[in-house]
Order: C-alpha cells, then structure tokens, then sequence
C-alpha cells in the first residue's frame, strides 16, 4: 500500500497508525510533457562545467536507497 500524506497532520497520522511498518520514501516527480526538457539549456550547463568534470561528475538513475538527496 503506498500512502502519500498532503500535509503534516497526515503523515504524523500515518506513522502513529503504522509505526515501525510505513516505510518513509523520497518521491521525485518528473514533468511527463515532451517540450519540458530544454536541450539548449543543458548544454549551455554542461559547457561551464571544468575541461575535466567528466572524471568528478556522472550522470546516474535515481534509485531507492541513494544516500545522497
């Protein structure tokens, strides 16, 4: 069961009921529609980026149990 509270008297509900069984996630959202994503814009990012960034930076899925938020 996923449970996704709209305000903080929710989630404090939902944890009361639960305890140590609701399991607290990060939910990203992404926007779906097609002319979102701006390709200009990146590459306008990416070229300020050092000569050698690609050996610090990587680009990764987003998956459950990252550490980094």
């Amino acid at each position: 069961m996923i449970l996704v509270p709209e305000h903080p008297e929710w989630e404090r509900t939902i944890e009361m009921t639960y305890g140590f069984k609701a399991k607290k996630i990060v939910r990203y959202a992404t926007k779906k529609e097609g002319d979102t994503f701006d390709r200009n814009r990146l590459k306008e990012l990416a070229g300020r980026l050092p000569s050698k960034a690609h050996e610090a930076y990587a680009l990764t899925a987003i998956h459950e149990g990252s550490t980094e938020k």
